[in-house]
Parts: structure tokens; sequence; C-alpha cells
């Protein structure tokens, strides 16, 4: 199916990571090794997150070759189940609505203070792009993709005949 995919034209997929687990490192070589880029999405702040399984998490994300990261904190949405559930439990202590914008906590996580979640957000930022910015990264992304359209245009340029 990746062979199909990257014929087709796929260069990039945008994949939600949640866990740390050998599944995600394999699949996202498999994606890799049939040219196709990976933006991982990672939602911090679930229930069951605390302190220490962010920083390896981190960590984690940091062996796996991800071409682009994009980190989010969970954010209770006005009327998903998210809120309703967080607001019963007395848990949202934010109710600024410009602050819903899945970088700000706005709410009492679980297993951690919020200011510690919030700050957690900054680190995984911060060590993602700590060699290589955001802007650099994608700029590589885009000439590997250039030069691979490159290199399929010539493949495909039809042959003329011979006088």
């Amino acid at each position: 199916i990746l062979n199909l995919a990257r014929e087709a034209g796929c260069w990039y997929i945008y994949h939600a990571i949640y866990t740390i687990s050998e599944k995600i490192k394999n699949r996202i070589k498999m994606y890799h090794d049939h040219g196709i880029a990976v933006e991982g999405t990672i939602l911090l702040g679930m229930d069951d997150h605390t302190e220490d399984f962010i920083k390896r998490f981190i960590d984690f994300l940091l062996t796996i070759e991800l071409d682009l990261a994009e980190f989010t904190v969970l954010t209770p949405f006005p009327r998903t189940q998210v809120f309703k559930q967080m607001s019963s439990e007395g848990r949202i202590f934010d109710l600024d609505w410009n602050h819903y914008n899945a970088a700000t906590v706005v709410y009492m996580p679980k297993k951690m203070a919020p200011d510690v979640l919030q700050e957690l957000y900054h680190e995984a930022w911060r060590r993602f792009y700590e060699t290589e910015s955001q802007a650099v990264k994608m700029g590589k992304l885009f000439m590997k993709i250039y030069k691979r359209s490159g290199k399929d245009r010539r493949v495909r340029r039809p042959v003329p005949p011979s006088p």
C-alpha cells in the first residue's frame, strides 16, 4: 500500500502520536523507507500523563526521526464531552475563550500542576526544534519533495520519435 501511495504522489502524512511504543517507531521508519515524510501531532496533558511520562515521551519523539512535530495541549473546547466532564469535575479554571488555542492550559490536569504541564509543552517545542528550527526542517522537507518531483518529471517525459 505504501508503494502505491508513493507512486500516487503521497509525500507527507500527519500522524497522531500519543504514546511511547515500538509500533509507532517502526511505523515512522516504514513511512520513511517508502519516501514518505511524517509530521507528528502530539497531544500533551491527557489524564494519565505525568510529568515523568511527558519527559520520557519527548525523549522518545527525539529518537523516532519525525520530520516535523506539532505539540498541543489537551483543550476542553466548549460543547465537547471533555469540556462537560472537566466542567462537572470542577477542573476548568479559565473560561477566557482566547486561551482555548491548544497551546494554553485552561484546566487542572489530574497528575500534575497546570504550570508544570504548560512548561512541559514549551519544553517539547524547544527540545524538538533546538538543533534545527521548524522553518529549516520544513525547508529541508520541501527540498526533498522538489528534488523527487524533478526526478519524477524526467522519468515521465515522453521521448520524441527519432527522425
